[in-house]
């Protein structure tokens, strides 16, 4: 059944790469040509309409807000163009700016050593036989049909996202 549901979700790929055409110009290789909008009266949308991803987009916006709630320093910018810059007078100011993503990259850090180390710890517990639950586990009797349900459920809820990113 995995194999059948490994060749359906690879037809699909193939499917969605096929529809896309030739990804080569077919001007010749003299470079691109674009043609200018023909109206006189060209005007930009400053505002796009997210749909049913507006959700992640104001989930994105609230993380950034956390992590740096504070205004660029422009002043410093223009230090550094005018090459008036001095680190030592003005780190505290860079330092205040960025904090929410040091506390951000530390935290990743302590994720990255902390993890395999926990998971190491478990694994040793469990080959040990001092973390509980038993070595052998036993066999449900509707195992059969529960892994054919949860396979046909991931083809499902898969097909229903390339469906809805494709909008």
């Amino acid at each position: 059944m995995a194999l059948l549901l490994s060749f359906l979700l690879l037809l699909e790929l193939f499917w969605d790469t096929s529809a896309l055409g030739p990804l080569s110009s077919t001007k010749g290789s003299d470079g691109l040509e674009f043609e200018l909008p023909t109206t006189t009266n060209y005007e930009t949308k400053d505002s796009y309409k997210a749909g049913p991803i507006g959700v992640l987009f104001k989930m994105v916006h609230v993380f950034l807000r956390v992590v740096q709630p504070n205004a660029f320093p422009e002043d410093i910018l223009r230090k550094i163009l005018q090459k008036k810059f001095d680190f030592s007078t003005e780190y505290e100011k860079i330092i205040y700016y960025e904090i929410g993503i040091i506390i951000c990259a530390v935290l990743g850090l302590l994720f990255v050593f902390l993890m395999p180390l926990v998971g190491f710890c478990f694994g040793l517990c469990r080959c040990c036989n001092k973390c509980g639950g038993e070595m052998h586990q036993r066999q449900k009797k509707n195992g059969t049909f529960l892994r054919k349900y949860f396979t046909v459920s991931l083809l499902v809820i898969c097909i229903f996202i390339r469906q809805v990113a494709s909008w």
